[in-house]
Order: structure tokens, then sequence, then C-alpha cells
């Protein structure tokens, strides 16, 4: 709601005691910081559901008794998500798969490029 009073309320204290060309030129600041607000807001929002649905795979992985999260990293990016890293046996990395794919639905694509790296 706020950014959409924003402009308007720019405007309104802007165009007190103008002429009309100072009112077009008021009204057409007032257009572009809303849109750049709106911008910010839109790009801010999808920074913050990427982060969420990573750390929502990785607390499902940390939850679970079946892999070993501690070398397995998460990147979501654009409704795609990509394991990468290491496990110790390849049942993990299927079960990483798995609970990654169970975490964050059918609609977003799961990219599966964990290493098996033998503990030592």
């Amino acid at each position: 709601m706020w950014r959409k009073l924003f402009p308007l309320l720019f405007l309104a204290l802007i165009v007190a005691g103008c002429t009309p060309q100072q009112e077009n030129s008021a009204q057409q600041q007032a257009d572009k910081a809303g849109k750049q607000i709106q911008t910010g807001l839109d790009q801010t929002g999808k920074t913050l559901s990427d982060d969420g649905q990573a750390l929502k795979v990785k607390a499902a992985m940390e939850a679970s008794d079946k892999v070993t999260p501690k070398d397995i990293h998460v990147n979501f990016k654009d409704k795609v998500l990509t394991l990468t890293g290491s496990v110790p046996e390849e049942s993990q990395k299927a079960v990483a798969q798995s609970i990654a794919e169970n975490t964050v639905g059918h609609d977003i694509k799961v990219v599966n490029q964990l290493t098996i790296a033998k503990l030592k």
C-alpha cells in the first residue's frame, strides 16, 4: 500500500502552487520514483524467496538421519535448485536429491551436482 501512496504524496507536495509544466514534470518524477521503488521491492522479494528456498532444503537435509549435509551446498535461482559439494556415499547423493525435490515441489528443477568423496 505504501508503494502506491508514495508517488501520490510526492506529487501532492510538489504540485501545490506549481505551473502546469511544473505539475507535469512532478508527475513524471513521481511515476519514475514509483517504478524504481517497485523494482527494488520486486528484486528484494525475489532474493529473499531464493534464499528462503535454499534454507528450507538445507534444514530438511539437516533433519534427516540418512544424509550428512555438512559438505552440501544448496543454491536456488530462477526456479532451479542446484546441489553442489560432496557426500560420502552414492546413497546419500540420491537421498539429498529426494529431500530437495520433496521440499521445493514439482515446479522447481533440481540439479544434483554432488560428488562422492570417500571419508578418510
